[in-house]
């Protein structure tokens, strides 16, 4: 998240210490299934205001390409049924969607209510975007076949 950061009233590398050291905490109880639940819902909110605020900068937002490209990846291999994982999202009819498309990708990158214009105002960014996500799918590819 530190690369995203650009304008910032506080020491990043001071809050990153106070984050590493409350998920270190092993009395804090949570689960990656909690925590994964519902993302699709969630996209707009959480990732799309980082990834619209680099963009009306002039930054590139490389890590957040990243994760994007990763989620996208895990719902489409979940949604093939090529891992088990306990995901619920009420929202997961919207991922099965673009899956059924002969261009998935493609449909993710022109849903207007996760991209919300985003990708028609900056098309280089959903280039970048579609090359990743290719690229990681290819990766993925050996892992679960």
């Amino acid at each position: 998240m530190i690369p995203t950061i650009y304008e910032h009233p506080f020491d990043l590398e001071q809050y990153r210490q106070i984050i590493v050291s409350r998920f270190s905490n092993a009395y804090i109880a949570d689960s990656i299934e909690r925590i994964a639940m519902d993302s699709i819902s969630k996209f707009p909110q959480f990732i799309l205001p980082t990834v619209r605020f680099n963009l009306e900068r002039g930054y590139s937002p490389n890590a957040a390409v990243t994760l994007i490209s990763h989620w996208y990846c895990f719902l489409a291999l979940l949604i093939e049924g090529r891992f088990s994982f306990n995901y619920k999202d009420p929202y997961l009819n919207v991922a099965k969607g673009w899956m059924e498309k002969n261009d998935p990708v493609k449909a993710f990158l022109a849903d207007p209510d996760i991209w919300q214009g985003l990708n028609q105002r900056f098309p280089l960014f959903g280039e970048q975007l579609e090359q990743q996500i290719q690229t990681t799918l290819d990766a993925y590819q050996e892992r679960y076949p």
